[in-house]
């Protein structure tokens, strides 16, 4: 046979050498006939679809990298679907109880298997970032092309993760997509992963929450870009139980960050167990107390020798002013679940507020600061100053004095440490928080008391008119206790100023006629941050009402933002009421 002879095509020729002659035949439609194209290559996908019991009768769909096709559940929950030259990999949906189920087949071949479960439409979010539902409307070529094993591995990991920390162990099941799975029916027991199944919607049904609540959640974990998040609880902990009054205060062990003068590196911090169905905690010193529900998210929080007042923001951060001395004195605190975290998470721009150690006091102080995926911090700025405690003026360290920052390390025991160079003492831990945005937020506190809060440098966009807040307020003075009682602040957007990121509220305490205008300031005097200077004006029950400048830094998706009143020389944690 010669190159370009009548008998086969020069493609079919050259793609012939080194092959033998039956691989020519079949490439080139030989064999007789009138040689034409080979017929397309049929892609298999079978699977079974299920909740705990089977889904019966429900149609299945499936879009491919190339081709869709459709089919029906049978009894036992499966189905077969045959795609005439289809190419994965595919997105599939199922309808349940209403519900909608999604999963994904990945790989190279003609045929694949994909279960449809809760559980895989948790995966496809953890994959896509993305609602599934929208995931699976919008599937195309290019969304095809970012699949591959390893982001599949990768989601289903964190999915099994996820469900592990609320009780319910996947590690068992080697593929949650493909791996077997016989569903419980009116005639038959489940297997172990239909069993996990029925655990993770008994779960679901006992934490209060629902399956698209948890499906949100996993897609904001996987994405924290949003630019205006909005304060949710991580997926974790919406499997867990919720009390009565208050979505976002589960049972969990709760990391608690107590600022502490003249107090031990140990003292500054602890981890306390909170039951949510007993409504009892017990502290990092083993005490224990009983929290009495005061209203939506505050509760009283009362033990021997102990009381607190503690609000809870819908981020699940909790903020509360306790004491240990019948009164005489009280302290606050912030606290939040216990969450496991690498250094590479803390890379990034960061604000910060908090209170530094100066004389015999402690000073409002603000700063910025770039960490590296090694805890290194490669710049930084503080704004600080002692006699004013204003935090407009900034002065960014040099090399010199970067180099003389301790890095954060991981710590065994949680957070991570920072560690004197002088004496190899560790001087300060920082504990990570990730909501329900997505969004990480740090509490660091040093050997001396001193403490601030960390959020990204993410801009803070003007509010709508007509937006109403109302937030709980918890000072702390100049020595590091807490001032007063918790105050309520109720506001209502009247004005938006857009050439000036400035916008008009009027403010008022609950329960008063004293509504009063005001003017704030976005992103000044840095962006995250939002200013109110000093003034005053009248109020609707005509007294003059005072106007105290502060500075707020937004935490952004946690629902609390730590402010300073510069003129009054208070700290203040203002926690949004749900």
């Amino acid at each position: 046979m010669k190159l370009g002879s009548s008998l086969a095509s020069p493609k079919c020729v050259l793609a012939a050498w080194g092959v033998s002659l039956a691989t020519l035949l079949v490439a080139c439609g030989g064999g007789g006939g009138g040689g034409g194209d080979a017929p397309a290559a049929t892609l298999a996908l079978s699977g079974t679809a299920a909740t705990g019991a089977a889904v019966a009768g429900a149609a299945v769909d499936a879009k491919c990298a190339t081709g869709s096709g459709s089919a029906t559940t049978s009894a036992d929950g499966s189905y077969s679907i045959s795609i005439v030259g289809g190419v994965l990999p595919c997105v599939l949906r199922v309808s349940a109880a209403g519900a909608v189920l999604h999963s994904l087949a990945q790989g190279s071949g003609a045929v694949a298997t994909a279960n449809i479960t809760p559980v895989t439409q948790l995966v496809v979010a953890s994959l896509a970032s993305a609602d599934p539902a929208s995931y699976y409307a919008g599937f195309s070529g290019t969304l095809a092309a970012a699949i591959s094993s390893a982001s599949v591995a990768a989601a289903q990991a964190r999915v099994v993760a996820l469900l592990k920390a609320a009780g319910i162990d996947l590690t068992a099941i080697v593929d949650l997509v493909s791996g077997p799975l016989k569903p419980r029916t009116p005639t038959t027991a489940g297997d172990a992963y239909d069993q996990l199944l029925d655990g993770l919607a008994t779960t679901i049904a006992n934490s209060g929450t629902t399956l698209a609540a948890l499906t949100t959640a996993v897609v904001d974990a996987g994405s924290g870009t949003s630019p205006a998040p909005v304060a949710s609880l991580p997926a974790e902990l919406l499997l867990a139980r919720a009390t009565p009054t208050c979505a976002a205060m589960r049972s969990a062990t709760y990391r608690i960050v107590t600022p502490t003068s003249n107090a031990t590196m140990a003292d500054q911090s602890g981890l306390a167990v909170f039951d949510a169905a007993t409504m009892r905690i017990t502290r990092a010193d083993g005490s224990t107390g009983t929290w009495t529900a005061n209203g939506a998210c505050r509760f009283t929080d009362q033990g021997t020798g102990y009381s607190a007042d503690v609000v809870v923001s819908q981020a699940g951060v909790l903020v509360g002013r306790y004491t240990r001395d019948n009164g005489a004195t009280y302290r606050n605190y912030v606290g939040f679940a216990e969450q496991a975290h690498t250094l590479a998470e803390l890379a990034g721009d960061w604000n910060t507020m908090g209170m530094n150690p100066v004389g015999t006091g402690y000073v409002g102080t603000s700063e910025s600061a770039t960490l590296n995926a090694a805890g290194v911090v490669t710049a930084a700025s503080t704004c600080q100053n002692n006699s004013t405690w204003a935090v407009d003026v900034c002065t960014a360290l040099n090399s010199v004095l970067l180099a003389l920052v301790p890095p954060f390390v991981a710590d065994a025991a949680g957070g991570f440490n920072s560690t004197d160079p002088a004496t190899q003492l560790v001087s300060g831990r920082a504990f990570a928080y990730r909501a329900g945005s997505g969004v990480l937020m740090l509490v660091s506190v040093g050997r001396t008391g001193g403490f601030s809060l960390w959020s990204p440098q993410k801009g803070v966009a003007l509010p709508e008119v007509g937006a109403a807040t109302a937030s709980w307020n918890l000072d702390v003075v100049a020595g590091l206790t807490s001032a007063g009682i918790t105050y309520e602040r109720a506001a209502v957007v009247t004005s938006v100023n857009a050439a000036a990121g400035s916008f008009g509220r009027s403010q008022k305490t609950p329960g008063t006629n004293n509504d009063h205008p005001e003017t704030l300031f976005v992103n000044n005097p840095r962006v995250g941050f939002t200013f109110r200077p000093q003034g005053s004006s009248a109020a609707a029950d005509g007294s003059l009402q005072p106007i105290n400048e502060f500075t707020s830094m937004r935490a952004h998706g946690m629902g609390f933002s730590p402010l300073l009143l510069a003129r009054l020389k208070l700290f203040e944690f203002s926690v949004t009421q749900p």
